[in-house]
């Protein structure tokens, strides 16, 4: 069976529940103000990626041990987002006021250490973005974010941005499965009034479809 991991709203406990009768096996309290957010990553022994926000002294991403939510590293950002994988071993995230020099950015973490692989400053949070498939052949998969009115994408290796569109407000953001035949993953962007595919080589707009009323999902 599987088990469950959940958090409540406005509280600083992990719970892992059993999947075959919903008991609880263990809770965790961080005894932080709030958790944004949890994940996680399969690999090895496993591990449970928790994002935290307003943690005033706490670390600001912890990575638990599934079996006992034993404490397996502690990342230190202030403020953090998100519960994403970027490959095997890596936790993709987005912190304000976390480190030293940058107050806004986003950046990479290997997941079996929480050691950082890059970080890109940025001039506002990013709060929207998604993992896509291996855009520029590095064997690692790639990063879009929507900053200022554009969509970019950064390479999942080293945080280098590899093309930028300008799309205006941009609600939402998909890797999708290649539409146009060039053996790349491409993205679907969902704005107010219309659903978007662009290539995923070039951030070039493939076709557009406008809805009859806006979009709320």
């Amino acid at each position: 069976y599987y088990d469950i991991v959940i958090r409540s709203c406005y509280s600083d406990v992990v719970t892992l529940l059993s999947g075959k009768d919903g008991s609880v096996l263990w809770e965790k309290s961080l005894s932080c103000f709030d958790i944004w957010g949890l994940t996680y990553i399969p690999e090895g022994e496993g591990k449970i990626i928790v994002f935290l926000q307003n943690n005033a002294g706490c670390k600001g991403i912890i990575a638990l041990r599934p079996s006992n939510g034993e404490i397996i590293w502690e990342a230190d950002y202030t403020r953090t987002h998100g519960s994403l994988i970027l490959g095997s071993y890596k936790v993709f995230f987005t912190s304000d006021g976390g480190r030293i020099g940058c107050n806004t950015g986003f950046g990479v973490l290997k997941g079996e250490s929480g050691d950082e692989i890059w970080f890109n400053p940025a001039t506002q949070e990013p709060t929207i973005w998604t993992i896509t498939g291996d855009i520029n052949s590095d064997g690692k998969q790639d990063v879009g974010v929507y900053l200022d009115e554009k969509i970019n994408l950064y390479s999942g290796s080293n945080g280098n941005l590899i093309w930028s569109a300008i799309l205006g407000s941009v609600r939402r953001i998909a890797s999708i499965p290649d539409v146009n035949n060039d053996n790349v993953s491409d993205l679907v962007i969902v704005t107010n009034t219309n659903v978007q595919a662009l290539n995923g080589n070039n951030g070039d707009k493939l076709w557009t479809y406008t809805f009859p009323s806006s979009i709320d999902n």
